[in-house]
């Protein structure tokens, strides 16, 4: 089991984000969510609850602009990200939450997500037992 943030770290990057948005997406965000174990020879390691907990509660305080939360959105579903941002129980709030926050996206990029909601749905249909 996953514990909670330390309050000194919340605080930091709720600053980070406050001062630096665009940067703090960019450089700490997105990266928890795609390229999970890039560069490493270890596995895919999935971004925990915690984590997620974080960044979605980061998000709704409103210290996002609408152009990083948009930039944000469009680094979770680039396709040139590899590995892919990686969908469980713990990432699909983080993305519910971005998307009610009505960012303003491409329509290569609602395409892009499209494409991936779909993938999943599929996945979804092909891994589910039917009684």
């Amino acid at each position: 089991k996953t514990s909670a943030p330390s309050r000194i770290l919340t605080a930091t990057i709720t600053s980070l984000t406050k001062e630096r948005p665009l940067e703090t997406v960019e450089a700490l965000f997105i990266p928890i969510f795609v390229g999970c174990g890039q560069g490493s020879d270890t596995a895919e390691i999935e971004p925990n609850q915690t984590q997620a907990d974080l960044v979605s509660k980061t998000i709704k305080t409103g210290q996002l602009s609408e152009e990083a939360v948009s930039r944000f959105v469009v680094g979770l579903v680039e396709d040139k990200v590899t590995p892919p941002m990686i969908w469980n129980d713990s990432t699909m709030p983080v993305l519910t939450t971005l998307l009610s926050k009505r960012p303003s996206l491409s329509d290569e990029a609602v395409k892009m997500l499209a494409v991936l909601i779909g993938k999943k749905t599929k996945e979804h249909c092909k891994n589910s037992k039917f009684s």
